[in-house]
């Protein structure tokens, strides 16, 4: 994806396995548009590879720095301190109405459909991006849910597998890890085509998912 013409960044961030074009791609597209301009814009890749050699993957492809998986807010927030130009972040601290009490999520539970700390590691105390984040992680569940359903209904193993794969990755990081459990079965079974196994943990799908989803609600 070529720079804009019209305006800058101060900072790309960029996940190394996208669609279409991945990181690395994107990377050397900006470097080669940039060699008409009289500017660098810093590049810094998102990966969760610990292969040798990926970090030096990511530089020869003309990235700055390397942020890994899971992202950690402190993490991120130092990184843009490093990386954005003085006077341009547009990364101002939200400012609350005075006297106002900041929200706070529950408590972690056992019992709990979600975990509170998960996303507390990412984003600190900020209980409204952490609210935020949920809301937007219920919508594309249920359609995973549904996917995975019908995957079981047409009786195609691996598309069972596939599915679980996505909802489990997206469960663990919000800390439904009782959801994300059970979509780790429903992989491991799919990718042995264990019906069995399947047929057992599928129906329990609906329910761990309607009960983050009311945990969500209550928010």
């Amino acid at each position: 994806m070529p720079l804009d013409q019209h305006g800058y960044f101060g900072l790309v961030l960029t996940d190394c396995q996208m669609p279409v074009m991945d990181g690395y791609a994107l990377a050397r597209s900006i470097r080669d548009a940039e060699r008409s301009m009289d500017r660098r814009t810093p590049i810094v890749a998102i990966t969760a590879s610990t292969v040798q050699g990926s970090y030096d993957k990511c530089y020869d492809a003309g990235m700055d720095d390397v942020l890994p998986k899971p992202v950690e807010m402190p993490r991120l927030e130092a990184m843009i301190e490093t990386w954005m130009p003085r006077g341009n972040s547009g990364t101002g601290e939200r400012v609350d109405e005075p006297g106002a009490v900041p929200p706070s999520l529950p408590e972690a539970d056992p019992a709990s459909p979600i975990d509170p700390s998960a996303l507390a590691a990412m984003f600190g105390d900020d209980a409204g991006m952490a609210r935020e984040i949920l809301r937007d992680f219920v919508g594309p569940s249920w359609t995973y849910v549904r996917d995975i359903e019908g995957a079981i209904e047409s009786r195609s193993a691996d598309d069972v597998a596939k599915a679980a794969h996505k909802l489990k990755s997206s469960s663990r990081a919000v800390g439904a890890h009782a959801l994300a459990g059970l979509c780790l079965a429903l992989e491991t079974a799919g990718k042995a085509g264990d019906w069995p196994a399947i047929d057992s943990n599928g129906p329990k799908l609906d329910g761990a998912m309607q009960a983050v989803a009311d945990y969500v609600d209550s928010l």
